[in-house]
């Protein structure tokens, strides 16, 4: 997400610009307002809060990311600890390139299930949504409870789509590699000895 284009501001704008910005805004996305939604108003405010907290700000100036880290370096990241871990553990193959890449295909398809188990209930929450019908005045609460669940869902689903990516980009990084097999000590011996007739 482009914070500065939710906000409709330019990445030179002052804090004061940015508050203007986000009030304006805000009056047309409320959710109590007609034509406004609480997906709208979610996003305006994640813009605000990150534009106007300098550090925040600076991250996601330098990297297109609130946290200031970029997917290629989160996939470094966990290259690394995946590699770490591999050489902590007692019950690696001995081949780390095999070893690292099996977990990463375990990842990958363990984010992939959660993915589409969280897309699945957005699709069944929608559909009973739209068959709610609500005859008393005021808020929808129903309705309401409905949207921030789907909400919290789809960026979780998002989440678990950037971690995907992390893991093409990881299984990328080891590409890079191969993993030459050790002869056993055994095999070396018998061509010593072959070598002396």
């Amino acid at each position: 997400m482009n914070y500065y284009q939710e906000l409709g501001v330019s990445p030179e704008a002052t804090n004061e610009e940015i508050r203007s910005a986000f009030r304006r805004k805000a009056k047309q996305a409320h959710p109590d307002r007609s034509g406004g939604s609480t997906d709208r108003m979610t996003r305006l405010n994640r813009a605000k809060t990150v534009l106007s907290d300098p550090q925040k700000r600076l991250a996601f100036d330098r990297t297109g990311q609130e946290d200031g880290h970029s997917a290629p370096d989160l996939a470094r990241q966990a290259l690394l600890a995946l590699i770490m871990a591999w050489m902590d553990s007692e019950t690696n193959s001995g081949n780390m390139i095999a070893d690292v890449a099996e977990t990463i295909a375990r990842n990958r398809v363990e984010l992939t299930k959660q993915m589409n188990a969280g897309t699945a209930l957005v699709s069944r929450l929608k559909k009973r949504r739209g068959r709610i019908k609500f005859r008393g005045k005021g808020p929808d609460f129903a309705k309401i409870a409905i949207d921030i669940r789907v909400k919290d869902i789809e960026q979780n689903v998002e989440r678990l789509r950037d971690q995907t990516g992390i893991c093409d980009q990881a299984r990328k990084l080891l590409d890079a590699y191969e993993y030459e097999a050790e002869t056993p000590f055994a095999t070396q011996f018998v061509t010593v000895n072959m070598g002396w007739r």
